[in-house]
């Protein structure tokens, strides 16, 4: 489905199955200099099959302009089943390949937009030397020997200076229910940024689904399926680390500010690290940071986060953070609990948690696993010791819960497995 604004293509990716495609990556950073009414706009797709070495489909197709593209074969004989398909637009770009077969084998596709969006400033901004960060989100699904790549690159410019760049790249893993990831891309503003005028930023998404089988006695399936992705927000932060609120994001669509938290109010972001298969939150800013950027090496972002109390209030414990250190080396994990509900029993010299500190504050659930008004309840699940290394997952979703439980994790805390409250 499509809809035109200011001659540009916006595409609603929950529509995008109806032309043949089953990825939508939403691009939508960058602003330009010029006011043209609709971003510029260059992309391409690329099917490839190889089935015992034989290359069977090689397509490649150049999209100089801006209008939404598609570009799919659906192949079935009597050795194989494949899908191939992809889709391009301004801002977006998407593919699914899958292969069902009991030959040597591989599916693959590749998708590329570059897209401009307007990035416009409130007056009296001043976030030179500061950084734009963008937050791209892909909800995907892998099925078997399948992997999924995604690299977002950001260009910021204006008539007055000189090109910054920003770029990052991630692997979706496997995991528990949806293959999902969300990942930060932070492009250092110029030093000598005016103090008025338009950003330009151009955005390149570039992404590559594999589905790959081995010879086998009967059929096998993989896929590499991204259902959805996209930018879901973004940031402007001044040369003090400080987030400048009131910017506006425009191009193929408009991408929304995403706010600061409400007062007295953090974001516990959620990671996960494909090689160790475990969970971590965190409130901390440098930490948050360092995973981002690759510093902290191995994680991603899920889609998840919730809300927690920074500092004590009425009915609010404190909530200890606890960290195993090298018991489970090279794994290691760390560990959630306010006091009154799992804290206390770990703060007396225990082997494998280590004490860290008091991190944020929530409001305890009842018995029932109740929430007080106001807050949702967070589920705490217990890996059960999986890959010879304990670890936990908190989550609001109930949804995730129920993945969680059916990879046999085990609920943890009051009621149906509720470790805390979150503040809505």
């Amino acid at each position: 489905m499509h809809q035109s604004i200011a001659g540009s293509v916006v595409l609603k990716c929950a529509k995008c199955r109806s032309f043949g495609a089953r990825i939508c990556v939403v691009a939508g950073i960058a602003v330009a200099t010029s006011i043209a009414s609709a971003a510029a706009w260059a992309s391409s797709s690329q099917l490839q099959l190889t089935i015992n070495g034989q290359l069977i489909v090689n397509e490649t197709n150049n999209y100089p302009d801006g209008a939404a593209k598609a570009l799919s074969r659906n192949l079935t004989t009597d050795s194989y089943r494949s899908t191939l398909e992809t889709f391009v637009a301004p801002g977006y770009a998407g593919g699914t390949a899958s292969l069902t077969t009991a030959s040597t084998g591989e599916a693959r596709v590749k998708a590329t937009s570059n897209s401009d969006f307007r990035l416009k400033r409130p007056a009296g901004a001043d976030v030179a030397g500061g950084r734009f960060v963008t937050y791209v989100r892909l909800d995907a699904e892998i099925i078997g020997n399948a992997t999924i790549d995604l690299k977002a690159a950001v260009e910021v410019t204006t008539l007055e200076t000189s090109p910054a760049r920003g770029e990052t790249s991630r692997s979706v893993a496997d995991q528990p229910g949806g293959d999902t990831s969300e990942f930060a891309v932070t492009t250092v503003l110029p030093g000598n940024l005016p103090p008025a005028g338009l950003i330009t930023a151009r955005m390149t998404l570039e992404l590559t689904g594999v589905a790959t089988l081995g010879p086998g006695s009967s059929l096998q399936t993989a896929m590499a399926d991204a259902r959805e992705a996209k930018v879901v927000g973004f940031r402007v932060f001044n040369a003090a680390g400080t987030q400048v609120p009131g910017f506006t994001l425009s191009g193929g669509r408009a991408i929304p500010e995403l706010a600061l938290p409400p007062a007295g109010q953090a974001v516990a972001v959620e990671y996960y690290h494909a090689g160790f298969r475990h969970y971590f939150i965190t409130t901390n800013a440098t930490e948050i940071a360092n995973l981002d950027s690759g510093v902290t090496p191995g994680w991603q972002r899920t889609q998840y986060q919730f809300n927690v109390h920074t500092a004590p209030g009425a009915n609010l414990m404190p909530v200890c953070r606890f960290f195993s250190g090298t018991n489970f080396a090279p794994k290691s994990s760390h560990f959630y609990a306010p006091r009154g509900l799992g804290c206390e029993a770990l703060l007396p010299s225990n082997p494998v948690w280590s004490y860290e500190d008091e991190v944020f504050f929530t409001a305890l659930p009842d018995v029932d696993g109740g929430c007080p008004d106001g807050s949702v309840p967070v589920y705490r699940l217990f890996n059960n010791g999986q890959g010879g290394a304990p670890n936990h997952r908190f989550t609001t979703s109930q949804a995730v819960q129920a993945d969680m439980l059916a990879a046999g994790y085990v609920a943890e805390g009051r009621g149906p497995g509720v470790g805390m409250c979150s503040p809505q």
